[in-house]
């Protein structure tokens, strides 16, 4: 009987044991690796693809932002005026002008007319059989008058450039003429290719006086540049024809 309780003692034993081995440990293993690392690794887990799913969101939303300041086909009304750069000679959909040296000096309306693309690059007639780009001959321009590419009258999703780039060809086979076929005339051309303002009757003169009007100077130096040569000559002669009158 004794070693029957004995022997039931043990069976007792190995039963407690396997109960605490096979509940406790179990139970605590499993529960303590379903709670905390399945959670931890799921949260880990969501977390990281969050942060990758927002870095991939933030590097399409930085593309698609330089994708549309670099496009050149903006035809928006005011497109031009927030791609502006004077340091840089950049005037989307402008007309520029610079004075020519000693002819503008004692006219200073006339002087040195060409028209940049809508990526803001100048082209210019700058001489015969040439056509200038980016490099505007007589020097960076001192005033630009901008125009609004939405009354470009030519159904093209690139009209504007087409326009210029055509003129631009033409003028390649042609020579300067100061008096009838000039920069003015290059300019014209392209006007009258894109049907400007509905219009295809633009020339030199209507260009030199509205850029005489219209016209704005890109700062205080391209204002001094324009016009103090002017107004120095305009004082001298002034000066000279005071003088003389007293002299007599």
């Amino acid at each position: 009987m004794e070693e029957t309780r004995r022997g039931g003692g043990r069976d007792v034993g190995h039963a407690g044991d396997t109960r605490d081995t096979d509940t406790g440990d179990t139970r605590d293993t499993d529960t303590g690796h379903r709670d905390t690392g399945d959670t931890g690794d799921t949260r880990d887990t969501d977390t990281r693809h969050r942060d990758a799913r927002d870095t991939r969101d933030t590097g399409d939303t930085r593309d698609t932002r330089d994708t549309d300041t670099g496009d050149t086909g903006d035809m928006r009304p005011g497109a031009a005026w927030s791609g502006v750069d004077v340091a840089r000679s950049r005037f989307p959909f402008c007309v520029v002008w610079t004075p020519i040296p000693c002819l503008s000096w004692f006219v200073p309306f006339i002087g040195h007319m060409g028209i940049a693309m809508a990526s803001g690059v100048i082209r210019d007639f700058a001489g015969p059989y040439f056509v200038s780009e980016d490099n505007m001959a007589f020097g960076n321009p001192t005033r630009y008058w901008m125009l609004e590419p939405s009354k470009v009258g030519v159904s093209h999703p690139n009209a504007w450039d087409k326009a210029i780039s055509e003129a631009s060809e033409e003028y390649k086979h042609r020579m300067h003429n100061l008096c009838c076929d000039n920069c003015h005339s290059h300019v014209a051309m392209a006007l009258n290719l894109m049907r400007y303002g509905g219009r295809d009757d633009w020339g030199m003169v209507r260009l030199c006086v509205l850029m005489l009007v219209r016209g704005r100077h890109v700062s205080m130096w391209g204002f001094l540049k324009t016009w103090l040569p002017f107004t120095l000559m305009v004082t001298t002669a002034v000066i000279i024809a005071v003088v003389l009158r007293l002299g007599t």
